[in-house]
């Protein structure tokens, strides 16, 4: 029986690819509009039922590609993470990690390009349409006591960070490299978004993005025209600087997070910080509070949050975890913790390996932007981390030819 499900799907597998990228569009637009004030034009049985509905066929589409597999880690890995979110599903936890556990296995061999492109075409078009949206008067359009304008999403820095993903997408499907009046633009742009929005955390890494990317234009110049190094007595200190900075990219994920916990365990009183770090001295506070008041779980634990974007309620003051690294801890628990951190370093891993110079700057912007924001295992923004057993082709867009690191 599975002999012949696995022949059937093989038969007919551009037909299976072509509905797993409908399914995957579908609960992309799902939790986008979820991310913004869109989600109260919907009827809610109708927006949980669909979800419902579109996670069963991610799961029968997965059980179908395990029967047709032939290589083992590709079966293993099928098997294995969604396995892992079954069982954090089944303690009571967000059906969105049940939801990304399966997209992460059914990206394995799947077209990278194609995956990224429709996240970034989809977002774009419903990012248009929120806008216009709150603009028009059909949802609330906030200016908040910073202000910070949210443009029809949940909080203004979610606004923000949708364009940052975009502009981390656009770059690496971009297969010119940016002309320097296009970074004066989108450096014009940032700015502006940050004046509407008051993103600090988003200003900088987009301007960060931006200064790495000019520098790999200009190296990737430099070797197209045959510019050689100089040997000189400091070559073998640069090998062993380049070397480290090589591993330090690699492991960015690992020293994001221990940086974090680190920063939290070391706090102190909110009020000794500078005025220009209040904001994070609170949301270090309520790390902190958090790590005191739940502890951490193997399988995650439910807890309650106060906030824009949180679980609504009358009682308490504001009280959300912005860091990725301490929500994904405190919340998911042990297991999705180290099953992202794994993830997220194999695909930077992967990605310097291949001398992909763009995706592994865009990942490790990601990875510092996740101190601060807690998108990073939210597929409807970072749609990367579905992407570590993806296949890569050589030709594909911001990729520049294999090298040894």
């Amino acid at each position: 029986m599975i002999a012949f499900i696995g022949r059937l799907y093989r038969n007919h597998r551009q037909t299976c690819d072509r509905i797993f990228y409908l399914l995957f569009a579908f609960c992309y637009a799902h939790r986008f509009v979820g991310s913004t004030l869109l989600l109260g034009l919907l009827p809610s049985f109708l927006y949980k039922a669909s979800y419902g509905a579109a996670l069963s066929a991610l799961s029968f589409l997965l059980l179908l590609e395990l029967c047709a597999e032939e290589s083992r880690a590709l079966r293993l890995i099928k098997i294995g993470i969604p396995a892992c979110g079954l069982l954090y599903g089944f303690s009571g936890g967000n059906l969105n990690i049940v939801a990304l556990c399966c997209l992460i296995a059914l990206c394995a061999g799947k077209d990278a390009k194609k995956i990224v492109s429709i996240a970034l075409g989809l977002g774009v078009t419903l990012l248009c349409v929120t806008f216009l949206a709150s603009q028009m008067g059909y949802i609330p359009y906030y200016v908040y006591d910073n202000g910070g304008h949210n443009f029809g999403s949940v909080y203004s820095t979610d606004f923000a960070a949708h364009i940052f993903y975009f502009l981390l997408i656009y770059r690496v499907l971009k297969k010119e490299r940016f002309s320097r009046y296009q970074y004066i633009g989108l450096a014009v742009f940032t700015w502006y978004l940050y004046q509407l929005t008051r993103a600090r955390a988003t200003l900088i890494c987009m301007l960060l993005f931006l200064a790495v990317c000019s520098f790999i234009d200009r190296n990737q110049n430099e070797k197209k025209k045959g510019t050689k190094e100089e040997k000189e007595p400091w070559s073998s200190l640069r090998r062993y600087t380049r070397n480290g900075l090589l591993f330090g990219l690699h492991m960015v994920y690992v020293l994001m997070a221990c940086g974090s916990f680190l920063t939290v365990l070391c706090f102190q009183n909110v009020r000794s910080y500078p005025r220009a770090l209040q904001t994070v001295g609170a949301r270090l506070e309520m790390s902190r509070t958090a790590f005191q008041q739940y502890g951490v779980t193997l399988l995650g634990q439910k807890i309650y949050e106060k906030g824009n974007g949180g679980i609504k309620g009358d009682a308490g003051a504001y009280f959300f975890l912005d860091c990725s690294y301490v929500r994904i801890l405190i919340i998911n628990g042990i297991l999705i913790f180290v099953i992202a951190l794994v993830i997220c370093t194999y695909l930077q891993g992967r990605a310097l390996a291949r001398g992909q110079w763009y995706l592994a700057a865009a990942l490790s912007l990601i990875a510092l932007h996740s101190v601060i924001e807690h998108h990073l295992l939210e597929f409807w923004y970072n749609t990367f981390v579905l992407l570590a057993f993806s296949r890569w082709e050589s030709d594909e867009a911001g990729m520049i030819p294999k090298q040894r690191i």
